[in-house]
């Protein structure tokens, strides 16, 4: 509020214990993944996807979501509430659609349906078509530097035969 005193601040708000549920069961296992963990080996963006869920998880909850998520989630809410006035603070929460949302940034309601799409299915199933595409674009690319190395093996041990 000290740089920009006229915006506007909204904190999506819901129940703290159904939202730590949902959070160790997504973001939080996400940052434990195997398959993920598996990528970051041999994939660049996967690699800094996956360091950035590691300090994420350092920084903000102090190394252990499961002890100190709510706790965060709940100072986190109440410094915002200290520091934005009321009257540019919305607490918002996504259940009440676009109505509330629009008439605090005074924009007209849009005619599409409010999205809802952030549940523990649609998220790994997001997680699992990403993991799928990168291993599909590495062995796309090995296959042919495998096929190089094995060629290049058979011909030098063919090579060896004939001048024997």
């Amino acid at each position: 509020m000290k740089h920009y005193p006229e915006s506007k601040v909204i904190l999506p708000t819901r129940d703290v214990d159904g939202w730590h549920a949902s959070c160790l069961l997504t973001v939080y296992q996400r940052s434990k993944d195997p398959v993920l963990q598996l990528l970051s080996l041999i994939d660049t963006p996967s690699r800094r996807y996956y360091t950035l869920l590691q300090k994420l998880q350092d920084l903000l909850y102090r190394g252990d979501f499961a002890k100190y998520g709510k706790e965060v989630f709940n100072d986190h809410n109440a410094d915002l509430r200290q520091r934005v006035p009321a009257e540019r603070l919305l607490e918002y929460r996504v259940e009440h659609g676009w109505e509330p949302l629009c008439e605090f940034l005074e924009m007209d309601i849009p005619d599409s349906e409010f999205p809802r799409s952030n549940d523990q299915g649609s998220f790994w199933k997001g997680c699992r078509a990403r993991d799928i595409r990168i291993a599909k674009e590495k062995v796309t690319m090995a296959i042919p530097v495998g096929c190089f190395v094995l060629a290049s093996v058979v011909y030098r041990l063919a090579s060896r035969w004939r001048v024997e």
